[in-house]
């Protein structure tokens, strides 16, 4: 009975380490399992758990110099036991844990760091062990319970570090920022990683009413709806160094806000040089997010503030002297403009698709309608001729080739008897009759050996040696049936060529046609939907001299070599968006050759 209190009390400290190392740091669910552990050793005890933090010097505590400490998390005890506690403290070495508060409690002191102490306080209640024993168990306790609470530091400090991270490069793109509603999208989209659930809003303040730029999660920004009336509300409120809580505001025109889960607001004003604000940083925090650090906050304002101070009054300052000069001055701005765009030559280029095909390579298709029973190849394997790749079978073709066996064993079966009555019997009849049964039998084996053929065929085999193309070919083929004219594979040869086969769409074949006429060779630049981050040059080999119909829409088939494709992008079918050097035109031509080409077409439908 006497030892019933210690495998008790290792059962609890069992059961917290179990806690403490689990993958999910929680430190409710420790500091409840150390303080089950110590109530096994302390029945009815008032157990407490703080975290501060305080500048220490070696060998004291925070609570024994006069340095001001921050609560970091947990209870601490009343300020009039703080003292009490202190005093015990100050006869504390480093490598004591326990002092004695006058002899009804006890208080562990762990130092994480120079800095942070982490306390438990176990007062009154009544032991059920030895007091060293108690003492002893409590500063194991508080050993397990401390791994505990150095990981959420680690996690919260590895938490500020990403946040810091995230902010060091927002603010890098955004001091590059030279346009007003870059920098907003920037803003209201960036912000989201650094601060977590939360939407911004970037107004530009006005007279009557601030103008959106950007909002988080909205690509363009049109129209009006409750939401931004009451962002515009927030526009109007004075700017504060505190969140607002608005779940328990009665203010109808924050409603919506609301109804959509926003918890908190801050209100960031833009200032001018004049110290009128220029425009609005609007952030709200969702249910169930935490405000981010002040820090952090303030990292951020100074960024938001000084991009946006720039951008905006240059913005405001180009439009007032702009305004200023009256008509005159727009007109005089616009011809300029046009002259510009129609004398200032520009590269001109046309968009066309494509894709990356090997010039003799083998699309096979199934036979027939039938059953993939077996794939002997894998995507990119090569094989060698006449090696077997896909194994099919076709139920309706098998009864037939049965049907067709019993037949020809009926026929020769009743031509053997009519042969032995020959012999027997005089009969002209069974001349006749043995003639017929002949015939008869040389048709089914016809038919019998064209079928035959066809089942042969189900047994797809390699036309040449070469690498077989078909993505997941066990997944998307085997088991699965297939109709007669299905792609099943291509089979691209080893001493094959690649090149590029692009779609020129008609209404811009004439001016490749234009560019082909007037050089050797037509320059061409193109990127693969596989790296999209890459560009390659090179020329046009040829162009079709029809048009055909490719899909819903007319199209001039055109080649070009490769050119420095490495071979890990040489795969039949993989897309291409290539542009095509049409020499030079004007940059009005260049930019507006769309509405251009739209509005000759309308010219020719009326006139």
């Amino acid at each position: 009975m006497s030892d019933s209190w210690l495998n008790q009390f290792e059962s609890a400290l069992q059961h917290l380490e179990s806690v403490v190392n689990s993958d999910q740091i929680d430190c409710a669910r420790v500091m409840q399992a150390a303080a089950s552990a110590i109530g096994k050793l302390n029945t009815e005890a008032d157990i407490r758990f703080w975290l501060q933090s305080g500048q220490s010097n070696a060998g004291q505590s925070s609570c024994e110099n006069n340095t001001s400490t921050e609560l970091l998390w947990g209870t601490p005890p009343e300020d009039s036991n703080t003292g009490v506690i202190a005093g015990l403290l100050t006869n504390m070495s480093d490598q004591q844990l326990l002092c004695t508060q006058h002899d009804k409690s006890i208080v562990v002191r762990r130092q994480l760091s120079t800095a942070v102490e982490f306390f438990i306080e176990v007062a009154n209640g009544r032991p059920v062990c030895a007091q060293e024993s108690f003492e002893d168990g409590i500063a194991a306790t508080a050993e397990i319970a401390c791994t505990s609470v150095a990981r959420l530091l680690v996690a919260r400090y590895e938490e500020r570090l990403e946040a810091q991270f995230l902010l060091t490069e927002f603010t890098g793109s955004l001091n590059s920022s030279i346009d007003l509603n870059a920098a907003a999208r920037s803003i209201a989209h960036d912000s989201p990683p650094i601060f977590g659930d939360c939407r911004v809003s970037v107004f530009q303040a006005s007279n009557a009413r601030a103008k959106l730029l950007s909002v988080t999660g909205v690509q363009e920004v049109s129209g009006q709806s409750e939401t931004l009336e009451a962002l515009n509300v927030l526009t109007k409120s004075a700017a504060s160094s505190e969140w607002t809580d608005i779940t328990d505001d009665p203010s109808q025109e924050l409603s919506p806000l609301r109804q959509q889960g926003i918890a908190q607001v801050r209100h960031i004003p833009v200032p001018s040089d004049s110290g009128e604000p220029v425009g609005h940083v609007i952030i709200e925090l969702f249910q169930e997010q935490a405000p981010p650090e002040e820090l952090i906050l303030r990292q951020y304002c100074r960024a938001v503030e000084g991009t946006l101070t720039r951008l905006l009054n240059d913005n405001q300052g180009w439009h007032a002297t702009l305004l200023a000069g009256g008509r005159p001055k727009w007109g005089v701005a616009a011809a300029v403009a046009v002259v510009l765009l129609a004398v200032v030559p520009a590269d001109f280029e046309v968009e066309v698709p494509g894709r990356v095909t090997s010039t003799n390579q083998h699309r096979i298709f199934a036979p027939d309608n039938g059953f993939v029973e077996e794939v002997q190849f894998e995507n990119e394997q090569h094989v060698n001729q006449d090696d077997l790749l896909v194994e099919l079978s076709n139920a309706d073709l098998l009864l037939e080739e049965r049907r067709l066996l019993g037949e020809i064993d009926t026929v020769r079966a009743e031509r053997t008897t009519v042969r032995s009555r020959l012999l027997t019997e005089d009969d002209p009849g069974l001349s006749a009759q043995s003639e017929r049964l002949t015939q008869q039998l040389t048709s089914l084996e016809g038919q019998l050996g064209l079928l035959q053929e066809r089942l042969g065929d189900l047994n797809l085999s390699a036309p040449a040696a070469g690498n077989v193309y078909r993505i997941d070919p066990g997944q998307e083929l085997r088991n699965r049936p297939v109709v007669r004219g299905q792609l099943l594979m291509e089979l691209v040869p080893d001493d094959t060529t690649w090149e590029l086969r692009l779609e020129i769409p008609d209404h811009l074949e004439h001016y490749v046609r234009a560019a082909s006429a007037n050089s050797d060779g037509v320059q061409l630049r193109y990127t693969l939907a596989a790296a999209p981050g890459r560009e390659w040059n090179s020329k046009l080999t040829g162009i079709d001299h029809a048009v055909q119909l490719n899909g819903e829409s007319m199209t001039c088939r055109a080649t070009a070599s490769i050119g420095s494709l490495s071979e890990s992008h040489l795969r039949p079918g993989t897309s291409v968006t290539a542009r095509i050097s049409c020499g030079s035109r004007s940059l009005g031509f260049v930019w507006f050759r769309e509405v251009i080409e739209f509005a000759n077409q309308v010219r020719f439908s009326w006139f």
